[in-house]
């Protein structure tokens, strides 16, 4: 996407552009655009925000003249790495290092979003030059933008016993409660299938083991054809 961020005196202001994930654990990918005093280099700040807490930042300069005109910026995601360029110049790399324990964003879809922001609590020299609001407003501009991706698309959903599954076996010991939320299968011998059939995917499913003396019994979670 081009941009053309605020010229002029745009100190205290961030102008963003990041992928995100939805929900209180939500994963981030920021390219953030710190504002200036006129004439100085904007900041660009990198952020890779993990929803296990984990946050990943760094800084660099852009030229003077990246206030004046419109240049492209682009965020390259993928499983190997996530790329942030300038211009399709790449000015910061973060390697997916999953192998030494670090963790990737990967798991979660992402949307899109861009925003135009008051941070001069911290955006310019660290909080010590404030946001003139007599220069307001300020603006910032897009074009072209461009996704070239793959769209998240997902039948999962929050499944209901009684719509989902059959209770196949036990004679009265596998019984649905709570509106179909909650199924119980007695230790003397119960099971239930879904209803459809799946070639690939994900399943998950809360359960509560046999408490107490649960010496030889099996319970088990599976996928057979």
């Amino acid at each position: 996407m081009e941009i053309k961020l605020v010229a002029g005196n745009s100190a205290g202001t961030v102008t963003a552009y990041y992928l995100s994930s939805q929900g209180p654990y939500h994963d981030e990918i920021d390219f953030e655009f710190l504002g200036n005093l006129s004439g100085d280099p904007y900041t660009v700040h990198y952020l890779t925000s993990l929803h296990k807490g984990m946050e990943i930042e760094s800084n660099s300069s852009t030229s003077g003249s990246t206030q004046q005109k419109i240049f492209t910026s682009t965020l390259l995601y993928g499983t190997p790495s996530i790329i942030f360029l300038v211009d399709n110049i790449p000015i910061r790399v973060y390697e997916n290092e999953e192998s030494i324990g670090i963790p990737f964003p990967k798991n979660q879809p992402m949307k899109l979003y861009s925003s135009l922001w008051n941070a001069d609590q911290w955006a310019t020299r660290g909080g010590l030059v404030k946001t003139d609001w007599s220069k307001a407003p300020f603006t910032a501009y897009y074009r072209n933008f461009n996704a070239n991706a793959c769209v998240w698309s997902s039948s999962a959903y929050a499944g209901n016993f009684s719509q989902d599954v059959d209770v196949t076996w036990g004679d009265g010991r596998g019984q649905m409660l709570d509106g179909g939320n909650l199924l119980s299968l007695m230790a003397s011998g119960s099971g239930f299938q879904s209803k459809n059939k799946y070639r690939f995917g994900r399943f998950d499913v809360q359960m509560k083991l046999v408490p107490g003396n649960s010496a030889g019994t099996v319970t088990t979670f599976y996928v057979t054809n």
